[in-house]
């Protein structure tokens, strides 16, 4: 029996094994509290980069590592794991090894592949099975994914994601009445061990690795700031959270809502700045008394919020908890700490990255640090402290069996539970009846009669209601509050017991009664909820609202006629708009209105009501009187004393767009001292609509000159702010400086040119009647080329001669490469408005795709022959000169330059005269540019003769991702899943003659392009094609009409040829059509090098470039993982690190500041292992971190932008894309906004490097600390 349950430290595994060694104590190298001690009690080896821990019914350790799980133990019992086994990998285990790991009886659950993992067969001593997912999918591995898994009071399961889990509506819950009803951001769900039913106890977390719970079955987490956030407006701090059910801890991606808000609940303890990671509650006997009950919990290491390097050794703090009303108070201690450079006995640096912590059954703690072992903490408070085993000699009693089933330790694991089983198999005595009669025994201390409930709630649905009433009698407010807990999960519908307890005198049992009527919403329940909504506590009122969103408004929304205490109508409200089910907007707008006109609010009211009025703005604002009250309530008393209502009422004048807040906002702003108020201050301005001319002008000034200052001093120092403020300052900035252009244009010479103010203020005034002349003056004061760039940038989009003269005179004298590559793409966008002089001269200069594409398009949009072009080549290429060179260099970019190979052809062919006399068999992709960015919409157009009526017509299309079609202005085609082609019989359509295909084609992320083959039989049995190709003409602002005025009207260019770079939309015309693809590029090459031979009389030679091949992902891949050490050049790894372009979102060199659309890469082979490293290089979409995944906003018109979101209200959305540029969008022109799960890092990056180049790489990545 003894056998079955607690192992004696001499179990030997088949396993691979390492030499034991005598514990050495490392306490002279960490801050550790006195009688604490310290050591290595595995050896990484042993665990590999281990992450998540816990301990089998014999006390074992389980380590996940890797794809796989580690069953570690210590043979000899003498506190050193000297052997390993792994008991099960594959699939089900992928990621970065499993994040939750939970031992229960036979099975084995992990959160692991897509989801919690059930195994069975753990007791057998053989590898596991694998039986099946539990519950629908989640993302796990990644830093915020599915995390903590662990058996519960009640024996359910219970499990806490991160925001990256893959969280959102009813995706994961199952029952009707879970007590939260959508689940959002980082949440807490239970569920029953066989996984069939699920529901969702907290939600709206930001990442808590950790999902701890207490001896009354309270839950608790440590959740993540965002680092990058530090010193916005909406940063919150690391903080402790009580998941009280059916609560929302406020987090919404792009910051948090204020503690304060009346509709989510605040945290037990801010912490500051942290990473926080797995914890657990100490229910053991080993530590002193104050660390019973408290939450012990990992400490990742301290993350700078600038360049998020790590920049401190790891922590492991204790949670103190002590219960306060209706919720918990707690202090936090440091339990143990890494001194500045300490080191292991042989000398390598302790790095204390603390991962997880479980308690073992002696009642030490056993700590994972990633890639370093496992560490265990032990408390002897002697001179000389003595190692004690991790699993204690322990034998079943024979005596006194309850009271020792009452006092087992640790009660919430395996291994306490195996004990409990084995006591209760001794008892000769009724042990479910002996645990009743305890928790009623009212001589027992209060935590012994809690054990006994606790030992009988996972049988919570047979104990009997009178036993449950008998509980909720109870002196003991923690055993009333048990008995409200019992109530609801049974749901059984005892509303009687949870109204009684609802009416209690202790703020925590009303708590409880109303999470209980959450599960079992009942219409006699509701006046004693809304009676509640007036409560003393916040978490009760709190509660007793959420209970309330369970039943339909309108089934309860009346008695607010007959309510009259602000606190009551405000939740009244706040419910239904938690239930997604608001009253009337005119029942609304009166109980609002009825607020606003009580003149004896508290303060805690009048900030609720603030926020009332943000979740019903549009309600208010469809009600005229009502909205003249919340105006003169937002105006009338500016600004308010108390400053939590200030920070919300400078946010609503901001929100309502009240214009005739401009002057006192600008003054208050002016008052500030605080810096980030300032930010919140100036947001609320960015949001007010723009003035006329002349109006507020003083005011006005005085805002300018304040946001001129901004450009130095504490806005402008991003060194301790986190990664994201430039971006979310940028965006406010943008707002303002469009707003207030007229007043900050004249101020030019103020503005730093490289600034966004300078960006901002400029992009506002392309359209103006005056604007060539003011950006030409501005390109001519500035004082460096980066400023210049910008200039051309936004001058390129004014379409006058005078712009245009502007851009070919500095083409003329203008020497900076940079900029000459600027100005000759701003030329190319009026191509007929430019001799083909300016762009032969930039074949030559440049090499990069777009300019040649650009240069190309502009020749053959100018439409002359070489003959007629009066120029020449400034120096010989390849001894060449004339239009021998001007041959000979197109060539050889065809040659360099395969996916151009079409719009180069196009060129050639324009300026030798000679059409090239070959037949497209197949069609090309097509599109409008080369870069195919996300959010590309284009229109095209191609006439076409038919010499006679046709007896059939037949077109197969398709478009990555969606198209339109039309022949002759009728619609005949359309389709949104591009990798299924459509073969359309559009016979009715075409006519003999003359006739025009168009074609509206857009992007939705990735690849673009249209390929499409049209196919025409005439009477005589002839057939005739059209294909896409580069004769095709594109256009991005089409003319009303255009499907059948075609390219007559507007302003069209000739499509880009993109098969290559659209592989897939070829390869699907060919799949569908049974064809085999053929290298037009090649073809290109071959039949002009034949002209070329005839033409010139020698055969064409190109000058050669080194060349290297493109590597398998594979190979690349085992390359890096290879690579413990790199032996490489870091200058040379350095300069390979500017060349692929990395440095444009990881930073890491010098004036390269870090953006927001990557992670910082100091450290990044110490944190992550190589085969880590190789993953996140060569299958950069394998895992994307929850904060780099970028957004592909839609618009209503069908635009399409791709970055990430840096400002989201009620009325406006701005997006910031990967040059940094901020574009704002009326919330209304906002059809959807969606997170892409794929890396913006390009794939095979490194893959046509050799194997030193990928060493040098790497040794400057490891230079990067």
């Amino acid at each position: 029996m003894l056998q079955k349950y607690i192992c004696l430290g001499a179990c030997l595994i088949n396993s691979i094994t390492s030499t034991a060694a005598e514990p050495i104590l490392l306490d002279d190298q960490f801050q550790l509290p006195p009688g604490f001690h310290i050591y290595r009690a595995a050896e990484p080896e042993l665990t590999g980069g281990s992450y998540d821990l816990t301990l089998d019914g014999q006390g074992r350790l389980l380590v996940a590592e890797g794809n796989s799980l580690r069953r570690v133990v210590d043979t000899d019992n003498d506190g050193i794991y000297d052997a390993q086994d792994t008991i099960a990998a594959g699939t089900p285990l992928r990621g970065r090894g499993p994040q939750g790991l939970l031992v229960f009886d036979d099975s084995l659950y992990t959160v692991s592949g897509d989801g919690v993992q059930l195994f069975s067969g753990y007791n057998s001593g053989a590898k596991l099975k694998h039986e099946r997912r539990l519950g629908a999918p989640f993302n796990t591995g990644g830093d915020h994914a599915a995390h903590t898994i662990l058996r519960g009071l009640d024996g359910y399961i219970y499990l806490v994601s991160g925001d990256g889990g893959g969280i959102g509506e009813r995706k994961h819950i199952t029952q009707e009445n879970s007590p939260v009803r959508e689940e959002r951001n980082a949440s807490v769900f239970r569920f029953d061990p066989e996984g069939e039913t699920w529901e969702c106890i907290g939600s709206g977390g930001r990442n808590p690795p950790s999902l701890g719970m207490n001896y009354l079955g309270e839950l608790f987490s440590f959740d993540s700031d965002m680092e990058f956030h530090v010193d916005v407006p909406f940063y919150r701090p690391v903080r402790l959270n009580h998941w009280a059910t059916g609560g929302d801890q406020g987090w919404q991606g792009v910051g948090a809502f204020p503690p304060h808000y009346v509709d989510c609940l605040p945290g037990v303890l801010e912490v500051g700045r942290g990473s926080p990671n797995w914890g657990v509650f100490y229910e053991h006997t080993q530590f002193p008394q104050k660390y019973r009950d408290s939450f012990i919990v990992c400490d990742y290491r301290w993350k700078s919020a600038t360049t998020g390097r790590y920049a401190s050794s790891g922590r492991l703090v204790v949670f103190h908890l002590k219960r306060r009303g209706g919720t918990w108070n707690a202090e936090l201690t440091e339990l143990a700490k890494a001194k500045p450079g300490a080191k292991h006995k042989n000398g390598r640096p302790i790095n204390f990255a603390l991962v997880d912590v479980a308690v073992a059954p002696d009642g030490s703690i056993l700590v994972t640090d990633h890639s370093q072992g496992v560490w265990r903490i032990f408390y002897d408070p002697a001179e000389k402290p003595k190692v004690p085993p991790i699993v204690p000699n322990w034998s079943i009693p024979t005596s006194d069996l309850l009271v020792e089933l009452l006092r087992l330790p640790q009660q919430g694991s395996e291994w306490s539970r195996l004990m409990g089983i084995a006591i209760k198999g001794q008892a000769r005595f009724n042990v479910t009846k002996a645990l009743q009669v305890a928790s009623l025994d009212k001589t027992l201390p209060s935590r012994s009669r809690l054990r006994a409930i606790r030992l009988l709630a996972p049988k919570f649905e047979t104990l009997s209601s009178d036993f449950i009433s008998k509980l909720a009698e109870s002196p003991d407010e923690e055993v009333r509050g048990q008995a409200a807990w019992l109530t609801g999960i049974r749901g059984k519908a005892e509303h009687e017991i949870a109204l009684k307890l609802l009416d209690d005198f202790e703020p925590f049992v009303r708590r409880r009664a109303a999470e209980a009527m959450m599960r079992m919403p009942s219409a006699n329940a509701d006046a004693a909820l809304i009676q509640r909504l007036d409560d003393t506590d916040r978490f009760v009122r709190y509660s007793a609202m959420v209970a309330l969103s369970h039943r339909p408004t309108s089934e309860y929304f009346g008695a607010s006629s007959k309510i009259s205490s602000p606190r009551v109508l405000i939740r009244l409200l706040v419910a239904a708009h938690l239930r997604k089910e608001r009253p009337k907007p005119k029942d609304a707008a009166d109980v609002i209105k009825q607020l606003l006109e009580n003149r004896n609010l508290s303060s805690e009211d009048q900030i609720d009501l603030l926020r009332l009025l943000a979740l019903y703005r549009k309600e208010v604002e469809a009600d005229g009187e009502c909205l003249e009250l919340v105006t003169a309530y937002l105006t009338n008393e500016f600004p308010y004393a108390n400053p939590k209502a200030r920070w919300e009422q400078i946010r609503l004048i901001g929100a309502y767009r009240l214009s005739q807040m401009l002057a006192p906002l600008i003054n208050e702003l002016l008052k500030e001292k605080d810096h980030v108020t300032q930010f919140h201050i100036a947001t609320s301005l960015a949001d007010l609509p723009r003035h006329e001319v002349g109006r507020n002008s003083d005011h006005r000034e005085k805002l300018a000159d304040w946001l001129i200052s901004t450009q130095d001093g504490w806005f402008s120092e991003f060194g301790k702010k986190g990664l994201q403020f430039p971006g979310f300052w940028g965006t406010v900035l943008n707002k303002l400086g469009g707003l207030h252009a007229d007043i900050l244009v004249p101020k030019l010479g103020q503005l730093k040119p490289d600034g966004q103010l300078a960006k901002s203020s400029l992009s506002q005034i392309d359209s103006a009647p005056d604007a060539d002349e003011i950006l030409i003056g501005h390109y001519n004061r500035a004082q460096d080329n980066a400023v210049r760039l910008n200039i051309i940038n936004i001058l390129e989009r004014v379409t006058t001669d005078k712009a245009t003269q502007f851009i070919l005179d500095q083409l003329a004298t203008v020497k900076d490469r940079d900029l000459r590559r600027a100005l000759i793409l701003g030329a190319s966008t009026n191509g007929r408005r430019v001799k083909p002089k300016y762009f032969l001269t930039a074949l030559f200069e440049f090499d990069d795709p777009d300019t040649i594409n650009s240069c190309a398009l502009g020749i053959a949009t100018f439409g002359k022959t070489l003959d007629l072009i009066p120029w020449e080549p400034a120096t010989p290429i390849a001894g060449h000169i004339g239009a021998k060179a001007v041959h000979f260099r197109l060539l050889e970019l065809m040659e360099r330059q395969p996916a151009n190979a079409s719009q180069l052809e196009h060129a050639l062919s324009v300026l030798t005269g000679h059409n090239p006399i070959r037949e497209n068999a197949h069609p090309r992709v097509i599109w409008s540019s080369t870069s195919q960015d996300n959010g590309d919409k284009a229109w095209f157009a191609r006439e076409f003769n038919v010499t006679s009526t046709p007896t059939k017509v037949e077109l197969v299309i398709t478009c990555d991702n969606e198209f339109k079609a039309f022949i002759n202005g009728k619609h005949i085609a359309a389709s949104k899943t591009w990798e299924r082609l459509m073969r359309v019989d559009v016979t009715p359509a075409v006519r003999e003659g003359k006739n025009l295909i168009a074609v509206e084609g857009k992007n939705l992320g990735g690849p673009a392009g249209l390929v499409a083959r049209l196919v025409w039989e005439s009477k005589d049995g002839k057939t005739s094609q059209l294909v896409t190709d580069h004769s095709w003409r594109f256009t991005r602002s089409p003319k009303q009409d255009w499907q059948m005025s075609g390219v007559a009207e507007g302003n069209w260019g000739f499509s880009l040829d993109v098969t290559e770079r659209t592989k897939s939309a070829i390869d699907a015309y060919h799949s569908f059509t049974g064809t085999k693809a053929d290298s037009q590029p090649l073809a290109i090459q071959q039949y002009w090098h034949k002209w070329y031979l005839h033409h010139h009389g020698e055969v064409f030679v190109a000058r050669r470039f080194a060349k290297t091949a493109q590597r398998p992902d594979e190979e690349i891949h085992k390359l890096i993982a290879s690579m413990e050490q790199p032996q490489g050049d870091v200058s040379k790894g350095r300069a390979l690190y500017l060349k692929t372009g990395c440095y444009a979102c990881h930073g890491g060199i010098v004036d390269r500041k870090i953006t927001i659309f990557g992670p910082p890469l100091n450290g990044v082979t110490l944190r992550l292992k190589r085969t880590e490293l190789a993953d996140a290089i060569v299958y950069p979409s394998k895992q994307v971190v929850e904060r780099f995944k970028a957004s592909l906003l839609i618009t209503t018109s069908g635009n399409h932008y791709n970055g990430f979101i840096t400002e989201q209200t009620d009325d406006f959305v701005s997006i910031t894309d990967l040059q940094n540029k901020i574009t704002r969008l009326p919330k209304s022109e906002v059809e959807s906004i969606r997170l892409q799960e794929t890396s913006l890092m390009p794939a095979k990056l490194l893959n046509s490097l050799s194997d030193q180049q990928v060493r040098d790489l790497l040794a400057f990545l490891k230079s990067l600390r």
